[in-house]
């Protein structure tokens, strides 16, 4: 108020000093000009130390652009009503001096505040939020030509201040800059790392400067507050014309933002969820303040916050809570994928066959949405503790008279590994069941892991393809040193893939702003910032050799972007390293398929062995006859055939002696055996044995294969022991068992019944066996007493005589039968039986040649033992 008055008072009072004589001018600094008088009126001063004004006075012969500095000298003096001393206006910078007068027209001083003081260099506590005001002017000395008249007086004001709060050096502090590479003043970057809880501790504290002194310190009734609120929340896009941002602390979904944009599942591809972050030490109720202004918080309906009067007798809000010495506010975050809280993952529904073109592989791409830009403002109740207003004169923001901090922002950065994707089929970075995998990670998640089927010899091939979520990332795949890779693999490099905008599929609408491919948008993350190197992919090739038929290999590998972010949190991720993040571990088992062996043909012909034998020696049997040329084939074949890939090349053959005069043929996979039993083999049974083995160059069975699975699910195919005969089958040698039948023998083409006698040297004659085969049908039992006839009488291959004297005159050859088969009783013996039927033992042993003439009773057999009689060799006595 009193320097409003001094300039009335001058004002009223006009002075004309004649042009030969201007008047002194307080300028702007030693060098200012005649115009340059735009000086500061108002100065703080901080309570700690002595306030100094600099004062500039100089003398120039005119008071326009083209005024001449004059040598006349010059007086000062404080205004009307305002006195000044010795030691107020001083010549610095000793400033012992009086700076009252100096000739060479300039001069130069400074003002010193000297009331309230506490000392030479300090105010009193007690003075912070006072104001002081101070008028100068500036005459010519005496004896100046021309009348002296006083210059526009200089006046300012000076508010004692104290200190303001600041927020610590353990506040994360990191810089933050522009898409063009500038520094972003008071905001900083820092990360939100997906999968660990972020936690940006704020502090505010009030310390003296260059003392280490805190102001709590000089006065416990000091207290302090913060006040942290999302700067860019945009709640309605659509009116606004730009991108939906929500509120960063929002912990539930604005039902209005689905009335205003519709679905938005639609428009937002993955529907994001709410970040759902909080701010501990904040009060609940100052949760939902809103933003008025560029940068400063402040409640939209509740006056009692700002109050219209800005009275210092005023009440503070309620809900302000105060803490002594400092303040802390931890912004606490965990970004998860499961949660869609600014990061999501695309699964089947935004991963369909019909959104899937080649080669742009979406499933589980992981898609961000956008950086969130916090800002936080420190208090203090200054008001209240020196019962002044201090702090602004006209607040917009929350500090009602205290002194506040000044606002700093944090960009949160969605932080993430990179991750493998795949196609809808699993099929580029073989996945398994991707789908039930979901949002989890791969790492020892064995339902993700896909098991393929190599052959061997054959060249196959797979890739692994990983992209980092945030764009401006590189990646490099690494093939896992454990377990490692099978030898001779080999491991392509990590090649970059630059991804195509085009790719993004229809539904990542526009009112979602994220930092995936789809909607780069903002400061930071524009197209000119996107890394060529965001996605990679790394092959591996492999021939297996045939020493890995049968065996499983499994081959890991994992991804690692080039970013730092989130190692040097004190939450790091355990694999965060100085040279990237690492993410999941995705693995590919490859089975090598094994020689599986089928046999087929005679093998899966005749009688299974009866099923109480434990471990019999064949697998089936058949009956062979005297005379008649057997010819059994077995086949071979690879039954172990995955989908794309061609069989094993295997055959089978006949065990080398497996019965004299046995003999073998080859034809691709099959063998046939020719064998002819001989006379003197009535009644026994002998063993064909077959094998399988590869062809060259497989190499892959160490051995043939010579036993097969009898019985079970795994029936007729090749073993080396039991377990691998699944379903309870039994692991026997592969052997067709013939049993050589008594009294039937063969009959070839032009053969007569005489010839046929003499032939086998049978101890009979033509007209007997004329009486034996001229009869079709099955003869009646009572035909001999006790005698037991083949069940095939009536076979076609058996031979029917009409005319003893006519040769056979049909191809082949045909069984005939030689005399009846009896069954002998439990008190038989061979004598017995050779009376039974008047014929001589020599004749029953030679058609029986497995019968022990000195066993009884027969054979150790007894009962049920079949013996081929000859009868009525012997006239009748």
């Amino acid at each position: 108020e009193k320097a409003g008055l001094v300039q009335n008072v001058f004002s009223a009072y006009t002075c004309y000093s004649g042009d030969a004589n201007m008047p002194p001018v307080f300028v702007e600094s030693a060098d200012a000009g005649p115009t340059e008088t735009n000086v500061l009126t108002s100065f703080e001063c901080p309570f700690w130390e002595r306030c100094e004004i600099d004062v500039f006075v100089k003398d120039f012969d005119n008071h326009d652009e083209t005024g001449v500095q004059t040598d006349q000298g010059i007086f000062v003096e404080g205004a009307v009503g305002f006195m000044i001393g010795d030691r107020d206006l001083v010549i610095p910078p000793e400033l012992t001096q009086s700076c009252l007068t100096a000739s060479g027209g300039t001069l130069h001083c400074k003002y010193i505040l000297q009331k309230e003081m506490a000392d030479s260099r300090s105010y009193l506590h007690s003075a912070i939020g006072r104001m002081f005001s101070m008028c100068l002017v500036a005459y010519d000395l005496p004896g100046t030509a021309g009348n002296r008249c006083p210059s526009t007086p200089y006046c300012f004001k000076m508010q004692i201040v104290g200190t303001r709060p600041m927020f610590s050096t353990v506040t994360p502090m990191a810089e933050s800059r522009t898409a063009d590479g500038e520094l972003v003043e008071l905001q900083h970057d820092y990360p939100a790392c997906e999968g660990f809880p972020m936690e940006l501790r704020i502090k505010v504290e009030d310390t003296i400067p260059d003392t280490g002194v805190t102001a709590f310190t000089q006065d416990p009734s000091k207290r302090f507050r913060i006040f942290v609120y999302d700067k860019t929340v945009e709640s309605d896009p659509v009116a606004d014309g730009v991108l939906y941002d929500p509120d960063f602390f929002d912990k539930e979904a604005d039902p209005m933002i689905f009335d205003r944009l519709g679905d938005i599942n639609v428009q937002c591809g993955d529907n994001f969820a709410p970040y759902n972050a909080s701010r501990l030490g904040l009060s609940d109720s100052l949760q939902h303040l809103t933003v008025i202004g560029d940068a400063e918080p402040r409640e939209a309906s509740n006056s009692d916050i700002v109050d219209p009067r800005y009275a210092v007798i005023n009440d503070y809000n309620p809900d302000f809570v105060y803490y002594p010495n400092t303040a802390n506010v931890t912004v606490q975050f965990f970004p998860r994928v499961q949660d869609r809280n600014g990061i999501a993952m695309r699964l089947d529904s935004s991963c369909t066959r019909s959104d899937y073109v080649a080669p742009n592989q979406r499933c589980r791409e992981k898609v961000m949405n956008q950086d969130q830009l916090i800002c936080a403002v420190g208090y203090d109740n200054s008001r209240s503790t020196h019962k002044r207003w201090v702090g602004n004169r006209k607040p917009s923001d929350m500090s009602q008279g205290d002194y506040s901090s000044e606002t700093r922002c944090w960009r949160i950065l969605m932080e993430a590994p990179p991750v493998f994707i795949t196609d809808p089929d699993g099929d580029e970075t073989p996945f398994g069941d991707w789908e039930t995998v979901g949002a989890s990670e791969t790492t020892d998640h064995p339902s993700a892991y896909k098991t393929v089927t190599w052959r061997v010899h054959q060249e196959n091939s797979l890739n692994f393809l990983a992209q980092d979520p945030n764009p401006e990332d590189r990646v490099e795949i690494f093939i896992l040193a454990s377990p490692g890779i099978p030898d001779g693999m080999a491991v392509g490099e990590s090649r970059c893939i630059v991804r195509d905008p085009g790719s993004c599929l229809e539904t990542d609408g526009e009112n979602c702003i994220r930092r995936g491919m789809c909607g780069m948008v903002g400061d930071v993350f524009t197209a000119g910032l996107q890394s060529d190197c965001s996605r990679a992919r790394r092959s591996l090739t492999w021939t297996p050799g045939s020493e890995t038929a049968g065996k499983e290999f499994r081959i890991c590998a994992s991804a690692r972007d080039d970013s730092t972010a989130c190692y040097f949190q004190d939450n790091a991720p355990p694999l965060a390293t100085p040279r990237g993040w690492f993410g999941e571990q995705q693995c590919v088992i490859i089975e090598v398929a094994g020689l599986t062996v089928q046999f087929a043909g005679a093998l899966a012909e005749g009688t299974a062995p009866p099923s109480d034998v434990d471990d019999p020696s064949y697998v089936t049997h058949v009956k062979g006859y005297v005379g008649c040329q057997m010819s059994l084939t077995v086949s071979a074949s690879d039954v172990a055939v995955p989908a794309g890939t061609s069989t094993y090349d295997v055959a089978a053959q006949l065990v080398p002696n497996a019965i004299l005069g046995a003999t073998g043929t080859s034809s691709g996979n099959n063998v046939t055996a020719l064998w002819t039993p001989s006379r003197g083999m009535e009644g026994q049974s002998f063993d064909l044995c077959f094998a399988a083995d590869d062809l060259p160059p497989l190499d892959i069975l160490p051995a043939p294969i010579t036993r097969v699975c009898l019985g079970g699910t795994a029936h007729l195919q090749g073993c080396q022991d039991v377990s691998e005969c699944t379903g309870g089958g039994k692991c026997v040698p592969a052997c067709v068992r013939i049993d050589v039948q008594r009294c039937e023998y063969c009959v070839q083409e032009a053969e007569t019944l005489i010839y046929m006698v003499q032939k086998f040297q049978l101890d009979t004659n033509w007209l007997k066996l004329w009486a034996l085969n001229s009869y079709q049908g099955t003869p009646a039992k009572e035909f001999l007493p006790g005698s037991v006839f083949i069940e095939e009488a009536n076979d076609a291959d058996l031979a029917f005589f009409k005319d003893p004297d006519l040769l056979m005159d049909s191809e082949g050859m045909h069984r005939f039968i030689i005399g009846p088969t009896y069954m002998a009783g439990s008190d038989d013996d061979i004598t017995s039986v050779a009376a039974k039927f008047r014929t001589t033992v020599k004749t029953l042993l030679s058609v029986n040649p497995d019968i022990d003439e000195n066993a009884f009773p027969m054979n150790g057999q007894g009962a049920g033992q079949h013996v081929c009689v000859l009868p009525c060799t012997i006239a009748p006595v």
